[in-house]
């Protein structure tokens, strides 16, 4: 029986209980509470209507969903995190929105929480041909300009990775439909500025961490173990409905074959082209299909699905109706 790997952009009910404390503050309690305290929160706990308590950053606020590991910090104001679990988790998708007004919003498998005007705007697709149907949802930004992003090297599995990171980028530029073999163009942009040693915004904690006005595709352990903890994780700066910075950070601890041939990948490990190739789909504002559709887009992957690392109809339906 082949392991499933459940991707987050991350991206999904609580079941575990308020843990310790952020900062030494008690967890608040959001049936009592008209703003957010720093602490560790159920996301039913977290009410549309809440924001920060004055002088709370979002960084000071953390998801609690399971009992035997620390919370997942929001990332800071202004930000989205987008985590995708592997195998064994209890989640495939957990988003994390943290506004500029003060609010904060959590997405758990498609169930929404919190600031739902910052979460996500979903929009399903008619049916089109290949591949059993089509669907897609979407993330509420777009890119009016390039993404223009650098390469950390540091941890990376070997030296094909950033080959296969950047022709599954293109995909969404460029490529065949999986399916049905016909061609697509479309106006999604992404260009590479070389290598760099800036780290990415993703923490220590699994979440991210402060804008800094560059986009960093990177390598870094992330929490919760290696055979159920976060896969890769995308955090997104967007300003209103247009993206202006997206970093995406992949977990060393998997095994990556980053092999161009569909053929060859070793047992057990993991397609880079299909993880990278999903990651930059949110970045372009895809959010996660039906895992029973097999998109692209979907939120779960098993080892070596190298068959499914092209774009099939949903995606490239969602993809053409933005760009």
């Amino acid at each position: 029986m082949s392991t499933k790997l459940t991707l987050k952009v991350a991206s999904a009910s609580l079941i575990a209980l308020l843990g310790a404390s952020i900062a030494g503050l008690e967890p608040a309690n959001a049936a009592f509470r008209d703003c957010l305290v720093a602490g560790e929160y159920r996301a039913s706990e977290i009410a549309e209507t809440q924001t920060l308590c004055q002088g709370v950053s979002s960084s000071e606020i953390a998801l609690k969903f399971d009992e035997s590991a620390p919370g997942l910090g929001f990332p800071e104001e202004g930000q989205v995190a987008i985590a995708d679990f592997a195998a064994g988790a209890a989640f495939s998708e957990i988003v994390l929105v943290a506004t500029e007004h003060g609010s904060v919003g959590v997405l758990e498998d498609g169930v929404s929480f919190g600031d739902t005007a910052a979460t996500l705007n979903n929009t399903a697709a008619t049916a089109y041909p290949g591949c059993g149907g089509s669907q897609f949802l979407y993330l509420p930004w777009t890119w009016t300009t390039t993404w223009s992003w650098r390469y950390n090297p540091s941890s990376q599995p070997n030296a094909g990775a950033l080959v296969a990171i950047q022709e599954a980028a293109n995909l969404w530029t460029t490529g065949v439909n999986r399916c049905t073999g016909i061609p697509y163009t479309s106006t999604f942009q992404n260009r590479y500025l070389g290598t760099t040693t800036r780290a990415g915004a993703a923490t220590s904690s699994g979440t991210c961490g402060a804008r800094d006005g560059f986009s960093v595709i990177s390598w870094s352990v992330m929490p919760y173990g290696q055979t159920n903890g976060i896969l890769a994780l995308a955090c997104l700066t967007p300003y209103g409905a247009t993206a202006t910075e997206a970093d995406i950070t992949f977990n060393p601890a998997y095994s990556y074959y980053t092999g161009a041939s569909a053929y060859g990948c070793p047992s057990g490990y993991v397609d880079l082209r299909e993880i990278a190739a999903h990651e930059v789909g949110h970045v372009t504002g895809m959010a996660h299909s039906d895992p029973a559709l097999l998109q692209l887009m979907k939120p779960n992957f098993g080892p070596c699905e190298t068959g499914e690392r092209l774009l099939a109809p949903g995606d490239i339906a969602g993809l053409l109706n933005r760009y």
